[in-house]
């Protein structure tokens, strides 16, 4: 009955080290803005916006999207936000580019461009906090965040 259970045990820690050996670590992809535009023919209220993203892979595997949320912040103001299922897979080693639409709230979308006004040749921060769902395996999903800055000539540029 000793030998049975050593037996078991030296099978279960062989089995656990299997298992090991066949995870592996995921580097955290990396995202990032490339452009923004204001889509016409919204509603008062609600206006809609196409963020252009571009995702990195810096994985030796392919990263299969199953979603993404979004919100995107400039100048501490919560602007745009949304979903989107319709992402392509991320291939190995590579960047890839794709647009979501998101929705801001006409208030405070005014309040945003007010205070850009008041400083047009100043520069604001943004942030983007996404989280991404891959459709398989692990980590299953990855909270990435990207800072940087832009300006109102730019937001004018990419209507």
């Amino acid at each position: 009955m000793n030998k049975i259970i050593k037996c078991t045990l030296i099978g279960i820690i062989i089995f656990l080290q299997g298992c090991s050996w066949l995870r592996q670590e995921l580097v955290d992809p990396d995202i990032q803005v490339i452009g923004f535009k204001h889509l016409k023919g919204n509603n008062l209220l609600e206006q809609r916006f196409i963020l252009r993203l571009q995702l990195t892979n810096p994985n030796d595997l392919e990263l299969d999207v199953k979603g993404i949320s979004f919100l995107f912040n400039i100048a501490d103001i919560e602007l745009i936000q949304g979903v989107s299922n319709d992402i392509p897979v991320i291939k190995p080693y590579s960047k890839t580019e794709f647009t979501v639409q998101g929705s801001a709230n006409v208030i405070q979308a005014a309040r945003l461009l007010k205070k850009m006004q008041k400083n047009p040749d100043k520069r604001f921060d943004y942030t983007l906090h996404t989280k991404v769902d891959l459709a398989h395996g692990w980590p299953s999903t990855f909270n990435l965040k990207r800072d940087g800055d832009v300006g109102l000539n730019d937001w004018l540029q990419k209507r």
